[in-house]
């Protein structure tokens, strides 16, 4: 996984912004620049994830070549319609369905219901502008809040897979 260092110094950077200029636009574009910026590192460490499985357990060059092109193919971070298509992919259905089981269900619980929030928010913003009208937006600390859910969620993925016999 991504380290978390640079995107949590990241994140205490665009709140404390967010606080000095809360009123007026700017604090609506640093509002939408921490929800950006959580989501770009959730999808890069989703790719490292499933990269490290491929580099630890596969040895023909293709089958790496083919990891590859299934991440360049994957566009978002939703846990079941593509993080979890990639983990199919890479360690199959019966070991995909082992994993789950061992997931800590309260830290995957969380991470998934931040997921399907961070990712509609995102979708919103990443599809508009910010118009006249003053739209509402998700506040940096509760991004995040909801960061730090995902990666909690992630960090056990990683944990689980790194132990399991694939």
């Amino acid at each position: 996984m991504v380290k978390k260092t640079q995107i949590q110094n990241n994140l205490n950077q665009i709140e404390k912004l967010h606080q000095k200029y809360m009123r007026g636009r700017r604090g609506l574009y640093f509002s939408k620049l921490a929800i950006i910026e959580a989501c770009g590192w959730i999808e890069e460490s989703m790719d490292d994830i499933i990269r490290g499985c491929a580099n630890k357990h596969l040895k023909e060059p293709k089958n790496l070549r083919s990891v590859e092109n299934l991440i360049k193919r994957t566009y978002g971070f939703h846990y079941e319609d593509n993080f979890r298509d990639m983990l199919l992919h890479i360690i199959g259905i019966i070991k995909l369905e082992i994993l789950e089981q061992i997931f800590d269900q309260h830290k995957f619980t969380q991470m998934t219901s931040s997921l399907g929030v961070l990712k509609q928010r995102r979708d919103e913003l990443a599809h508009t502008y910010i118009k006249g009208t003053t739209p509402t937006i998700d506040a940096p600390s509760l991004t995040k809040n909801r960061f730090q859910n995902v990666y909690e969620g992630l960090k056990d993925i990683e944990f689980c897979i790194r132990r399991m016999r694939i």
